[in-house]
């Protein structure tokens, strides 16, 4: 339960391949509790994801991460942005700021969310997507901005810092996936 929780990132990093190399090498299984969603997408091969003492998604990481099957995964696995829409196609949803590509899903329409990450809304002043800047701080050399969006909460990269109230329009630069409430 949560073995690394403590440990600084470089030795962190170490003793997971360390882990990893021997169960591997040994063929044997291991459960790992742990809150870390990159630690647990990088050595496993099934990821339990728990919510109030249930399962609410069993996947490969890869699964996991593409294709999460509720708002609450999709949080847990990098998802900052839930747009209310509705699935039109496989592959695309409308919301109330446009149409967007979405990854993967059925054909056929259903409400839900379109489910974002931080990476695929850049600001762009022609951009569908708009809102009110909340805050603003530095990550993985960009500013991320978290800004109101009619009343839902966003986040977006922009390469310059932007001021609390200030209105941003950001654009969709790569597919969300379409999940459920």
């Amino acid at each position: 339960d949560e073995p690394f929780a403590a440990v600084d990132r470089p030795t962190r990093a170490r003793l997971l391949r360390l882990l990893e190399e021997f169960r591997r090498g040994t063929g044997s299984c291991a459960v790992w509790v742990t809150h870390d969603v990159e630690d647990a997408l990088e050595v496993s091969d099934r990821v339990a994801v728990l919510r109030d003492g249930r399962f609410e998604q069993i996947a490969t990481p890869e699964r996991l991460h593409a294709e999460p099957a509720s708002r609450f995964v999709a949080a847990c696995v990098g998802f900052e942005t839930f747009l209310p829409g509705v699935r039109v196609s496989a592959g695309e949803c409308v919301t109330r700021w446009g149409r967007f590509p979405v990854a993967g899903g059925a054909d056929g329409e259903e409400s839900g969310l379109l489910a974002l990450r931080a990476s695929a809304l850049r600001q762009d002043p022609a951009g569908p997507v708009r809102g009110v800047v909340v805050s603003c701080g530095f990550r993985d050399g960009h500013y991320a901005l978290r800004f109101d969006c009619d009343g839902v909460g966003a986040l977006g990269l922009s390469e310059a810092p932007r001021g609390r109230g200030e209105s941003v329009a950001f654009a969709v630069r790569a597919p969300g996936t379409f999940v459920r409430e």
